[in-house]
């Protein structure tokens, strides 16, 4: 394993700064800041309930943007509809 880690390097390929993917998901659209910073609050939780918090914390997150979404396709106005 080091050695093909080894040759990658000496082919240009570049090992992660810390917290690099997270950066990559948030400025490619695919999390939102409020996602980020969760995972910047599971990393640095100094406890297991803290990180547990900070799990359930992200994971409302993630789901609730899926339905944010399908509201936006489906033209979803907060249940008000207009029969003109």
């Amino acid at each position: 394993m080091n050695k093909i880690l080894e040759v990658c390097l000496k082919n240009g390929a570049e090992l992660a700064e810390p917290g690099e993917f997270t950066k990559r998901a948030f400025l490619n659209g695919r999390i939102d800041l409020s996602q980020a910073e969760a995972v910047i609050d599971i990393i640095n939780a100094k406890t297991e309930k803290e990180a547990r918090a900070s799990i359930k914390q992200l994971n409302r997150r993630i789901i609730s943007r899926p339905r944010k979404n399908k509201r936006k396709i489906n033209g979803d106005n907060g249940g008000h509809r207009s029969f003109d």
